[in-house]
């Protein structure tokens, strides 16, 4: 809300130009609809905006031109409606992608038998089929930017977005993830990151959410 007031004031003194650095990182779902509701306003009146933002989702959803910024230099300026994600990605890690896995040594694990594997699993149009593996008692770290697809491979595996495509081993039988219902009983849980929207039944009390 003090994003709010503070584009309001903006508005009060009839900027031309307004910078949002940051604006929605403490914002739920809802309040930044609300807030790209005002700045699409704003746009249209004619008031220049320079959103600044991490969530690329967020860029692609308010923006009309996405200027990438990397080690403090200039790296383009595109057109957001001709810059693909994937592209995008690219020019912020000034490299092309590719796909790799590192494993600490030094550790022994419980089993080499994985508790989970997953062959080819993924959802047209929400994440591109993957192969993941966990061993019990091993910790796998998921790394990439914002937007690059980290929180739909979560959702994709606890049934949440169900997959179309590939092949989901637990606990060595083949088993069909169609609902976080499906993927609870059969032992996975699942902490979203947005603790705050999807992590909680707000109609519920504090008692009721934490037995939950």
């Amino acid at each position: 809300m003090q994003q709010i007031v503070a584009i309001c004031r903006a508005i009060d003194l009839s900027a031309k130009v307004l910078i949002l650095d940051e604006p929605t990182a403490s914002l739920d779902t809802q309040e930044v609809e609300l807030l790209f509701g005002l700045m699409r306003q704003l746009r249209d009146r004619g008031v220049s905006l320079i959103f600044v933002t991490h969530f690329l989702d967020q860029v692609y959803q308010v923006s009309d031109r996405i200027t990438v910024l990397r080690n403090g230099s200039f790296v383009g300026c595109r057109e957001t409606r001709e810059l693909p994600q994937i592209e995008l990605v690219k020019m912020m890690l000034g490299r092309e992608l590719d796909t790799h896995a590192l494993q600490r040594a030094g550790r022994t694990l419980l089993s080499d038998k994985p508790v989970a594997a997953f062959k080819n699993y993924g959802k047209k149009g929400t994440i591109a089929p993957f192969d993941l593996e966990v061993r019990p008692g091993e910790i796998v770290g998921l790394a990439g930017l914002l937007g690059s697809g980290r929180t739909e491979t979560a959702e994709v595996i606890f049934g949440i977005k169900p997959a179309d495509s590939g092949t989901a081993l637990i606990k060595g039988k083949l088993q069909t993830l169609r609902s976080p219902h499906q993927a609870s009983v059969l032992g996975i849980g699942f902490c979203p990151e947005d603790r705050k929207t999807d992590g909680i039944i707000a109609a519920a009390s504090v008692r009721e959410n934490i037995i939950l």
